[in-house]
């Protein structure tokens, strides 16, 4: 049999999902997944040494010093990622579509829009 994919990290994720139908003994994993660290699935990545060379030098002592490094760069990815974004561009609740106005709605909201742009134009 030939494996469907040749991606390693594709078969560690499913070799992951397959320990833990194992462990826990249920089918559908995705809460379970969703609820985990990302870290959690990380973990077998250490086992490749190949990995380890690309990661940190192929030694786990200089992983600490790697983390240091990119501390500050991660934790801004991490404040980024939890801001909740209300810009919207287009109404996102089905309530909302259904409302009967809204093409009232987004007709004055594009006049304005319109409006806006010509009025910087002109000056």
């Amino acid at each position: 049999m030939v494996a469907r994919t040749n991606n390693v990290s594709e078969h560690r994720f499913g070799d992951t999902k397959q320990g833990l139908r194992r462990k826990i003994g249920i089918k559908k994993l995705a809460r379970l997944i969703q609820a985990m660290r990302p870290e959690e699935l990380l973990i077998a990545n250490f086992n490749d040494p190949d990995y380890l060379q690309i990661l940190c030098g192929g030694n786990l002592e200089n992983l600490p010093a790697l983390f240091a490094e990119t501390c500050n760069e991660a934790q801004a990815i991490r404040t980024e990622r939890r801001k909740k974004n209300t810009n919207h561009p287009i109404p996102i609740r089905k309530k909302i579509l259904r409302d009967p106005q809204i093409l009232l709605h987004l007709k004055r909201a594009v006049d304005m829009i319109i409006e806006i742009t010509c009025r910087r134009r002109a000056a």
